[in-house]
């Protein structure tokens, strides 16, 4: 944080080699002070930086509009953290609480959680279907190309 700026950083693996503290987007940052032991930022604009632009492979444009950020952190011993914003997923999730062994001033919102966050996480990050509709799409091109080939070769072996 610098002059109302942030930059939201991750360590980053890709073709089994791991780069750290990569500079992924800049947000807005204008009022950035505690307020009851709490550092708070809600619905930040973000935009996504070069190396944030290589990280994704180059399918976004470094300067692009991102997802906005929101976080906690918490200044002071004891201070719980707000529950993470609503994105959509799981219905059935509770709200989310501050993990109580985690030393203030390393928690965080997106770190902090009911035991099983982390697991939610993971198996959400397994549930798109893109590779059914791929799979779908393929057999629909190789059977469209083999009734293709039996069109040409019957009209080729019947007589006119």
């Amino acid at each position: 944080m610098r002059s109302g700026r942030g930059t939201l950083s991750a360590d980053v693996t890709s073709a089994g080699r791991t780069q750290r503290a990569v500079p992924l987007v800049t947000f807005r940052a204008d009022d950035f002070t505690p307020e009851n032991g709490l550092i708070a930022l809600t619905e930040a604009p973000a935009t996504l930086t070069g190396p944030g632009a290589r990280a994704f492979g180059s399918m976004y444009r470094a300067g692009t509009a991102m997802d906005p950020v929101s976080l906690a952190v918490a200044v002071d011993e004891g201070v719980r953290l707000p529950a993470l914003p609503d994105l959509g997923s799981d219905s059935s999730a509770g709200p989310v609480t501050a993990a109580p062994s985690a030393p203030a001033g390393q928690r965080s919102a997106a770190t902090a959680g009911s035991p099983g966050a982390a697991e939610r996480a993971d198996s959400a990050d397994g549930s798109s279907r893109t590779w059914v509709f791929a799979a779908a799409g393929a057999a629909l091109l190789a059977a469209a190309a083999a009734a293709a080939l039996l069109v040409v070769r019957r009209r080729r072996t019947t007589p006119n």
